[in-house]
């Protein structure tokens, strides 16, 4: 993880670098505070009866508020904090279950400059322990050293 000191620049980035992998183990308490804190009340996310029985459901799940910021953290931890991501575009395709661990790999697809930015272009695989559960990319924006 970077600190707040640490910032990347479009310079030292290249095609095919690799973002360091962001882990998290999604316990039960950690699910009920993010559906908490985005409002989401739907109970798949909160209630493990109903997550169970009438969702058929393994288990609560994370929902995709918390999955879309996880992702952007795992960008701007990599970038710094001069970046800005301008695009995210995700497909949930599985879910992240209470007791799994959440991890979040990304590669550089390509970098660019557009209207004077200078723009890097990321691809984005989430995954549980077992199984990838979100593919995504995205596009930071990256202060230069000139």
């Amino acid at each position: 993880m970077n600190t707040a000191r640490y910032q990347l620049y479009f310079e030292d980035v290249e095609e095919g670098q690799e973002l360091p992998p962001l882990s998290m183990d999604m316990t039960v308490t950690k699910l009920m505070m993010a559906a908490s804190a985005t409002r989401d009340w739907q109970p798949m996310h909160h209630d493990r009866d109903y997550a169970r029985n009438k969702s058929k459901a393994k288990d609560i799940f994370i929902n995709t508020g918390f999955n879309m910021g996880m992702m952007c953290r795992a960008i701007t931890d990599w970038a710094g904090p001069k970046s800005f991501i301008t695009r995210l575009n995700f497909k949930m395709e599985k879910s992240i279950y209470a007791g799994d661990t959440m991890t979040i790999t990304g590669k550089v697809t390509g970098k660019r400059v557009a209207d004077g930015n200078k723009l890097v272009d990321i691809d984005l695989l989430v995954s549980s322990q077992t199984e990838p559960t979100t593919r995504a990319s995205a596009t930071v924006m990256l202060p230069s050293r000139s």
